[in-house]
């Protein structure tokens, strides 16, 4: 776990060029996730902004491939003992939850159970209380765009991070553009049976 959480972290600063908000203190709290000492958050009190009606706030958005200039950084089997960072997406599932209220949800799971099978995203997996999840908060920019802010560990304290990213006219791929760096996300439906649990944040 350990490792997904270095991976998030590293997804979040690896584009950092787009919006680099002053540093502040963070803790980890109860459920072992770095939150500020002192919230500054500017997207919290939008509750989301701009209506972006293909925006899916039941299902979820998985990273699929992500790029930085002509480098793919995932998926990426062909990769060498010293690419370790690279190695780390690979380990990998990041996820984006939206939901209604200009709340997101960003997390990992291990690509590989602990016997080296393909692993699936389960619906313990939702719980926003889970170690090292981010929760976040979004804006409807556009028609067609969001913006993303999180609060991420970084250069020994917090940083605040605001991301651009666009949704397709059918909602079923949102990909963050910044600068030589390329994310893509594509749509994923959960059992309709699934518990929803609280956002509280």
């Amino acid at each position: 776990m350990e490792q997904i959480k270095r991976t998030v972290v590293f997804v979040s600063l690896f584009s950092i060029a787009f919006s680099c908000k002053f540093l502040s203190s963070g803790y980890t709290n109860e459920y072992n996730q770095f939150v500020p000492k002192r919230e500054k958050f500017q997207l919290k009190k939008e509750n989301g902004g701009r209506s972006i009606p293909q925006l899916d706030t039941v299902n979820i958005y998985r990273l699929v491939e992500k790029y930085y200039g002509n480098d793919t950084l995932f998926p990426n089997e062909h990769l060498s003992e010293t690419d370790y960072t690279k190695k780390l997406f690979q380990q990998a599932k990041m996820y984006i939850m939206f939901y209604s209220n200009g709340r997101c949800l960003s997390f990992s799971i291990w690509s590989k159970d602990s016997l080296g099978n393909e692993n699936s995203l389960k619906e313990q997996d939702m719980n926003p209380n889970s170690a090292h999840y981010g929760k976040d908060y979004y804006y409807g920019n556009t028609p067609n765009s969001l913006l993303i802010e999180s609060f991420v560990y970084a250069e020994g304290d917090g940083r605040y991070l605001t991301f651009e990213y666009f949704i397709n006219k059918d909602g079923d791929t949102i990909k963050m553009m910044d600068g030589k760096d390329l994310d893509i996300y594509v749509k994923e439906l959960l059992p309709k049976d699934w518990k929803r649990y609280p956002v509280d944040w």
